[in-house]
């Protein structure tokens, strides 16, 4: 099995999954606030990560179950417990180890009680990873606030966080406030929570995982995935679709990954998943040198594609206007002059999973054209396509829901015209 050099470096992971809460009481009922689910979601991911992420984990597990119908208690030993101080020096030495070599890649993984309480005086929430020291007053857990300080501090190049816990969306809240808004751009950060900043996680309706465990469990295994390739967008799609039943939201942060490639898993065949590689194909679209104007345009543009999501723009003119150069420059990125024109030209590429370019000033057959953009929007595997038009429509609309894909036609005017 080949697999990118880059995958091949090493990559460390902390797998945390805390069921057992004796001092976290419910308000009402006065018991203590245990848990089912993340010594099973800790244990499953561990393995997904070391048998197809070439991941070399650590285990933070402490279990515990209350067997009803059994009528036994199974507590955890006591060296197994975690406490705030043993999860800080577990997260400080993933990401900040001592050693001159770290890990190019490094991975937080947990489940458990996630808590949300005010700051003093503010009106602003403070999020924490519970663990099984806490009480909820004075013991609240791990800051996120002190989580993202560490990954600003660390030089590990690939810094992956997923969260399978209440409230979780304050990890993002934080990362987003102005403390951290001086980013290292050495820095890959990729994160996935559970739930935004002020809701619950739930456990998945089998109820043997939580909720966003179990959906990672079945899209990170390559084993039981049939595409080639998961990306930050058809990832963003596939918990849209999978989770939508749920009353959580997970995101995911940032929807585009700005610099290299995040490998969670690879299977047979270079199936890599959650990578953050744009897929391009500009045909013989012009390589521009330079660029300049159309400053408001290309910000309209920009605004309507990726802000309002419009699924189709036309831009029209008399020739000799710089449409092509407008479309190009658009979609390519790097090649203008200006600050501004040229981070947006960067970016509109980044937020899409494929960009094809043709030119239609040959008035080519529907046919061919179809072909070509589903062959290329399929990775190659679309070989042979069905002979009717409307089948063929509906293989392409597929391929396009599948994906955010960015199509620029050129000439469209040519196979408009009359005769």
């Amino acid at each position: 099995m080949y697999i990118d050099k880059y995958y091949q470096m090493s990559r460390d992971a902390l797998v945390v999954g805390i069921n057992f809460y004796p001092f976290l009481k419910d308000v009402q009922t006065k018991q203590p606030k245990h848990l089912r689910t993340p010594t099973e979601d800790a244990t499953a991911i561990a393995q997904v990560l070391e048998n197809h992420g070439n991941f070399l984990t650590q285990k933070l597990i402490v279990p515990y179950s209350n067997s009803t119908e059994e009528g036994t208690i199974t507590l955890p030993n006591p060296e197994d417990l975690v406490n705030v101080e043993d999860l800080e020096t577990a997260i400080k030495r993933l990401f900040i180890p001592n050693s001159n070599t770290p890990a190019k890649t490094a991975l937080l993984f947990f489940s458990g009680h996630g808590l949300r309480k005010k700051k003093h005086d503010e009106e602003l929430t403070q999020g924490y990873l519970a663990t099984c020291d806490v009480d909820g007053n004075q013991r609240l857990g791990v800051s996120l606030s002190w989580l993202c300080e560490i990954l600003e501090k660390s030089p590990v190049r690939q810094q992956i966080i997923l969260l399978d816990c209440c409230y979780s969306g304050e990890l993002i809240n934080t990362w987003q406030s102005w403390q951290f808004k001086k980013n290292n751009n050495k820095q890959t950060r990729f994160f996935i929570t559970a739930s935004r900043d002020f809701e619950v996680a739930y456990n998945s309706p089998t109820g043997k995982y939580g909720a966003l465990t179990e959906f990672l469990l079945e899209k990170l295994n390559p084993e039981r995935h049939a595409e080639d390739i998961v990306t930050n967008h058809t990832f963003i799609n596939l918990i849209n679709q999978g989770l939508h039943i749920l009353s959580q939201r997970p995101l995911v942060f940032p929807e585009t990954v700005e610099s290299g490639k995040i490998y969670l898993t690879c299977g047979k065949n270079n199936k890599f998943l959650l990578s953050s590689e744009t897929r391009e194909d500009w045909g013989t679209a012009t390589d521009l040198n330079a660029f300049f104007g159309r400053t408001k345009e290309l910000k309209d543009l920009s605004q309507w594609i990726i802000e309002e999501r419009c699924k189709l723009v036309i831009i029209v003119g008399m020739g000799g206007v710089g449409k092509t150069s407008l479309s190009v420059k658009l979609g390519k990125g790097g090649i203008g002059k200006t600050d501004f024109s040229l981070k947006l030209a960067q970016n509109i590429k980044d937020e899409f999973d494929y960009v094809l370019w043709r030119s239609l000033f040959n008035a080519p057959k529907f046919s061919l054209l179809i072909t070509d953009i589903i062959q290329f929007l399929s990775n190659q595997k679309e070989t042979e396509l069905p002979e009717n038009l409307n089948e063929q429509i509906s293989k392409l609309l597929h391929y396009l829901r599948s994906s955010r894909c960015l199509l620029l036609l050129d000439n469209i005017d040519k196979v408009l015209s009359v005769n």
